[in-house]
């Protein structure tokens, strides 16, 4: 993987995901609420959206992602603190690649994380929730 994008609005999660990304060793930018996120879409290999920020929404921000780019050219996470059934199928239906509710902890996150960057994006067998258990077992 190359360079890894996470917009969301809550300081305290984008300094979580800039920790979990240093101990991964990977490369990454945080963008807080999305800001001037479309105009730097040439250097990620996966982006993270929060759904909920002030000035414009995960699903915003992944439309104009969507149609610049395919599921496999970018993939794209929306990562949020909710698990609620129509923000899910809302983020199928915008073409997310996966929908991962934010991990408990730091140690989760890592583990999240890890599991994240090794997919295939272009394998059609992933799931689109990524459970607590199914990243736990996988690391």
């Amino acid at each position: 993987m190359n360079k890894i994008y996470f917009a969301d609005d809550d300081p305290d999660d984008l300094l979580l995901f800039a920790q979990a990304m240093e101990d991964l060793k990977q490369e990454f930018e945080v963008f807080y609420s999305g800001d001037n996120i479309e105009d730097n879409l040439e250097g990620p290999s996966i982006i993270f959206l929060d759904i909920n920020m002030p000035k414009r929404t995960g699903f915003e921000i992944l439309e104009i992602i969507r149609s610049r780019y395919s599921k496999t050219e970018l993939p794209v996470i929306m990562f949020t603190t909710s698990a609620d059934e129509a923000m899910i199928e809302k983020s199928r239906a915008y073409g997310a690649n996966m929908f991962l509710v934010k991990p408990d902890s730091f140690w989760d996150l890592t583990h999240a994380l890890k599991t994240v960057l090794k997919m295939d994006w272009t394998a059609a067998n992933n799931e689109f929730v990524l459970s607590r258990e199914k990243y736990l077992q996988t690391n």
